[in-house]
């Protein structure tokens, strides 16, 4: 028993001297190991296919940039930069609309009923196909739908908005309610962490929302922050449901641009595009990491 004691005083003497007890590396081996067989060699593995020749009924073995030339072919560019202004958009909008919410949920609403109820409501849509929930909205935009005829009979406009179906405006309004939750349930598990305290603590000095917000929320809530970035940016990039229903083949993203390569055999060029929006995914996430409001968070997780 006094060796034990010795022991655990010993430890805890070298904790804090400031030495650093080694902690086991299998469980990181292991994870590395699987990261680089799942994440890392798919990557790779497209990335030298989009350096190689296609041939008429597949890929031949050959060094070739032509995937490369042909990216702002038959209008690609464009589509690219289509794509990702809505993708970083319906992102941005799904941010400044779950952040609060989020916090108004996590900190604010004390009824366990009310909790549960919201949740609950905000996860029975990932229990139906997206198909199922964009289809609805087809009828709710139509020139004869809920929107046009309850804006018709109370006065304000005399004649459908055609603008809400098969355009770029109907896709956001069909990916923002659709990506809403990927938003949402990460900043509000970060944000349920949070001890009560530190917002308590920020009023007690007189600090305002925008200070609290600034100060504790976003630095402690950054890891679901990005998770959430992470969750509804890279799905919408490669969406191809909301563009197909909502947007009636008027609006083309490079989701379908990039089925119609894949059902085409064009193996080269679909790998030299997703080697592109990989890696602008990866700068903005980076950039997104890298701000002041958020790095502060980060410094707090690594100490």
């Amino acid at each position: 028993m006094g060796a034990l004691q010795v022991g655990v005083s010993t430890a805890e003497t070298q904790r804090g001297a400031g030495v650093k007890i080694r902690r086991p590396a299998i469980p990181i081996v292991i994870f590395t190991v699987f990261w680089a067989a799942l994440v890392v060699t798919p990557l790779v593995l497209t990335l030298i296919y989009s350096f190689l020749r296609q041939g008429e009924l597949g890929i031949e073995w050959h060094f070739s940039t032509s995937a490369w030339s042909g990216l702002t072919a038959f209008g690609r560019g464009a589509t690219l930069v289509r794509t990702f202004r809505i993708a970083i958009t319906v992102t941005l909008i799904e941010f400044v609309v779950a952040f609060p919410a989020a916090y108004w949920l996590a900190k604010r609403v004390r009824s366990t009923a009310l909790n549960v109820g919201v949740l609950a409501l905000l996860t029975a849509p990932f229990f139906l196909s997206e198909d199922s929930r964009t289809v609805v909205w087809t009828s709710v935009y139509s020139n004869d739908g809920l929107v046009n005829s309850g804006l018709e009979k109370i006065g304000l406009i005399h004649g459908p908005i055609s603008s809400l179906l098969f355009t770029e405006t109907s896709i956001y309004l069909g990916l923002l309610p659709i990506y809403f939750g990927t938003m949402f349930f990460p900043i509000w598990m970060s944000l349920v962490l949070i001890d009560d305290e530190y917002i308590e603590a920020t009023r007690d000095l007189g600090g305002s929302y925008f200070d609290l917000v600034k100060d504790v929320l976003l630095p402690l809530a950054a890891p679901g922050i990005i998770a959430g970035f992470i969750f509804t940016l890279v799905p919408i990039l490669g969406d191809n449901v909301v563009s197909g229903l909502l947007g009636g083949g008027q609006v083309v993203l490079m989701s379908d641009t990039v089925q119609s390569l894949v059902y085409n055999f064009q193996y080269t060029e679909t790998a030299a595009i997703s080697i592109v929006i990989t890696g602008v995914v990866a700068v903005l996430l980076l950039v997104l990491m890298r701000s002041r409001a958020l790095r502060a968070g980060f410094v707090d997780l690594r100490r």
